[in-house]
């Protein structure tokens, strides 16, 4: 990143921030706190179809199962926790896809309620 932001190529914007948006289509930016400072989710939305760049808010399958699991790295683990379960109860059992950075491939699937809890189901 460090030459892209030296040769001026680089957009800073806010932790809550749109690329593009109309009725039915965007690109939002959210604000993901907890694991590092400026931590954001990349929420995409086209037509019916919605799917969220998930970033550090989740790091293995397991924390869909035990979302109260934190990653060491995280500066507020409070925050993390309350970040993750928000993003996984927003997309439990709906259509919309996770998009997540550090999942062993496949890494998009979607989020399912188990219990008091969740599931991620890979899609193909």
């Amino acid at each position: 990143m460090l030459p892209v932001v030296a040769a001026g190529l680089a957009e800073l914007v806010e932790t809550d921030h749109r690329v593009f948006s109309d009725r039915d289509a965007g690109l939002r930016f959210a604000p993901a706190p907890g694991h590092t400072a400026g931590n954001m989710q990349i929420h995409l939305n086209g037509g019916h179809d919605h799917a969220v760049m998930s970033g550090d808010v989740i790091h293995h399958p397991i924390q869909c199962a035990a979302p109260w699991l934190s990653n060491a790295a995280d500066v507020d683990p409070a925050a993390a926790v309350a970040t993750r379960m928000a993003l996984l109860e927003e997309l439990a059992d709906t259509p919309g896809y996770l998009l997540t950075g550090h999942f062993p491939a496949p890494t998009a699937g979607r989020v399912v309620r188990h219990g008091d809890a969740y599931r991620f189901r890979f899609e193909d």
